[in-house]
């Protein structure tokens, strides 16, 4: 695992990021200044993280996920890219 230091500049996948540990979890990468992909189905609430996130000067880019969903989870490597 990378530690604190290594994450500048690497992108970091969460889901779960609209609210709870998802939304805490990339503050706290964001704030360790890391490229992050959020994911959850609640878009509302990824654009309240990204906006929290802001302020942090790091890419971020929002995406619908269903981690319910395995092939929409297979696919998503490459709609981050």
């Amino acid at each position: 695992m990378a530690s604190v230091m290594q994450l500048a500049h690497r992108t970091a996948v969460v889901t779960g990021a609209a609210s709870g540990i998802g939304r805490a979890t990339a503050v706290a990468l964001a704030q360790r200044k890391c490229h992050l992909a959020l994911a959850d189905l609640d878009e509302a609430g990824l654009a309240k993280t990204a906006e929290l996130i802001a302020p942090q000067g790091v890419r971020v880019s929002c995406h619908t996920l269903d981690v319910s969903d395995a092939e929409a989870v297979a696919a998503f490597p490459d709609v981050v890219r």
